[in-house]
């Protein structure tokens, strides 16, 4: 499993079988049969989940530990939500003034 996972990694290429998907079209509105009242939903392999989760696990360490994001930056980040964002808005308007 390591070296599924590792060996697109290593060569920089997913292997076609990985990038193809199954779209599934999700119903949105009942009992409707237009298009527009679809929401496609695409499915992936569960191994390209994998290697995704472990890129995005390994993008995410290198940007925290060399400190690439600033300490505004609120969104994708964990326990920083839309309401911190906020609240430094807030609170450097409150010392601007």
């Amino acid at each position: 499993m390591t070296s599924l996972v590792n060996e697109p990694l290593r060569k920089s290429k997913m292997p076609l079988v990985l990038k193809e998907s199954v779209i599934n079209p999700i119903l949105k509105v009942t009992n409707s049969m237009k298009c527009e009242d679809f929401r496609p939903v695409n499915t992936l392999s569960i191994l390209d989940k994998i290697i995704e989760t472990v890129i995005y696990d390994n993008l995410l360490h290198h940007v925290k530990e060399n400190i690439f994001l600033s300490i505004c930056q609120s969104g994708f980040r964990e326990k920083h939500v839309t309401e911190s964002a906020l609240m430094l808005v807030v609170e450097e308007r409150k010392h601007a003034k």
